[in-house]
């Protein structure tokens, strides 16, 4: 048939429109399947970053979990002291903690984490003479094991008056 005849024609089956919303009984069982697969990926996922923690929760005592908390956030977890990168995780922990209504507002979480980001600042921010980790991130690698000693214990002792000052609060 011709291109114009084909234009012209009557469709079999009425189009839908957007006045027309209405879902078929399947096409509502994919979508749920769909949304229960996305919240079962959404769970795994959370899951998966509260494992790293998992062995704190057998602690007897908060003070393991809130020095950990301190160290990681001073970077003494990781490979670069004062990382940034953590700074801003455990930012969005707290910003997602509390969007989704998990973090009491008056509770113990929120002053930790502020204490172990206000930990990486000091850290990172605060100078030791001539080394200043926040200039010389990238060369951490070339300290002499002077310089490295010296910076391992000004974070320590950053974690140690974070420490001392949660527990004033």
């Amino acid at each position: 048939a011709p291109r114009r005849d084909q234009v012209r024609a009557e469709p079999g089956r009425a189009a839908p429109t957007r006045d027309d919303t209405t879902l078929t009984d399947a096409q509502r069982r994919k979508l749920d399947e769909r949304a229960a697969r996305r919240e079962a990926r959404a769970e795994a996922k959370l899951r998966e970053a509260a494992a790293a923690f998992a062995y704190l929760g057998a602690s007897k005592s908060g003070t393991a979990c809130e020095r950990f908390a301190l160290r990681l956030g001073a970077g003494l977890e990781s490979t670069i002291i004062g990382d940034l990168t953590i700074n801003r995780q455990l930012l969005d922990l707290r910003e997602e903690g509390l969007a989704a209504g998990s973090t009491p507002r008056r509770g113990r979480l929120l002053p930790l984490l502020d204490a172990a980001r206000a930990a990486g600042h000091k850290t990172r921010d605060e100078t030791l003479g001539d080394l200043s980790i926040a200039r010389f991130a990238s060369k951490q690698a070339s300290f002499t094991a002077a310089e490295r000693a010296a910076v391992l214990e000004h974070a320590r002792s950053v974690v140690e008056a974070e420490h001392v000052a949660l527990g004033a609060e």
